[in-house]
Parts: structure tokens; C-alpha cells; sequence
């Protein structure tokens, strides 16, 4: 499995590579948890008490919404392309 950690841009779900790492986990059926300096956004309450503030959590539901593979960010404009071939749907290949 992987974590991945967020900062409060929540860049990571702007840039190719890490789309590319988040797709093999699914590929794979690893396991995947997200957080951030608040703690898990996987699970934002722990024994009744809310330990990630709502503001990050509607703040990392926008940026998943508006996720895209299509405008995502990448160094290497080869690395892009590469990523892109590799995660797009299998019934348009």
C-alpha cells in the first residue's frame, strides 16, 4: 500500500506522477491512505472526535472532483505523455 500526504494546495492530485502511482494501487487492489498535517483523511474522526477540520476535507473533495489526468502537471513533458498511454481506458487503447 501507499500513503500519500497532502499539503493544504493539495498538489498531489495535480501532478502525473502521483495519478500514476494512485492508479497502479488501484490496478494492484493496495491499499491507499491519504493525510495530511491534520491526520487521516481516510478516517477524519477518531472516537467520536473530529481530528481533520472540515475546511480540508471539502478543500480535498473539490480537488479529487475536479481531478484530471488531462490537465495534470509534469516536469518531463515525455513522462506525461508515457503516464497518459499507461493509465487511459483500456477499451480506447
Amino acid at each position: 500500500g501507499a500513503v500519500m500526504v497532502l499539503d493544504e494546495e493539495i498538489k498531489p492530485f495535480s501532478r502525473m506522477w502521483c495519478l500514476f502511482e494512485i492508479s497502479r494501487l488501484k490496478e494492484l487492489q493496495r491499499p491507499f491512505e491519504l493525510i495530511c498535517s491534520e491526520g487521516s483523511l481516510s478516517q477524519p474522526d477518531t472516537c467520536g472526535q473530529q481530528v481533520v477540520s472540515t475546511k480540508m476535507l471539502e478543500a480535498t473533495c473539490k480537488a479529487l472532483w475536479n481531478m484530471s489526468a488531462a490537465n495534470a502537471q509534469s516536469s518531463v513533458a515525455t513522462d506525461k505523455y508515457k503516464i497518459w498511454a499507461e493509465i487511459a481506458n483500456k477499451s480506447i487503447k
